[in-house]
């Protein structure tokens, strides 16, 4: 790969990085405990009505998801900046091989070639 996409890729996962952390911010509290971890807070219901209990509960409930979607994709685009520190991005984590420069573009972050994750994929529909 060349140094110019290498940059490229980086500057985009920084970009993608701030961003999530951005969101994960707004939406949760940062685990200090675990680094990378957020914690959706509950709402203090004590003494609220049992509609704002409800109304409460179901916001917990419909974040719940979205904070472990972002947290995962965290994961996955700090792991690649990782990867480019440790000059490996580009390659995939299974099988050695290079990743199709046109898949790192579509999906900077992706630890896989694309015949890799369609087994993965594969697997775990079955």
């Amino acid at each position: 790969m060349e140094q110019r996409d290498l940059e490229d890729f980086k500057a985009q996962l920084l970009a993608k990085r701030a961003e999530l952390e951005g969101q994960l911010q707004r939406l949760a509290t940062e685990n200090p405990s675990l680094k990378g971890d957020y914690e959706t807070q509950f709402a203090e219901t004590a003494g609220a009505s049992l509609e704002d209990e409800a109304s409460e509960t179901e916001e917990y409930i419909n974040e719940l998801p979205v904070e472990h979607a972002l947290e995962a994709k965290l994961k996955r685009v700090r792991s690649a900046l990782e990867r480019i520190e440790k000059e490996t991005y580009g390659m995939c984590i299974k099988s050695g091989k290079p990743i199709d420069l046109k898949r790192l573009q579509a999906i900077p972050e992706t630890p896989y070639c694309l015949e890799v994750e369609q087994e993965l994929e594969k697997n775990t529909r079955t």
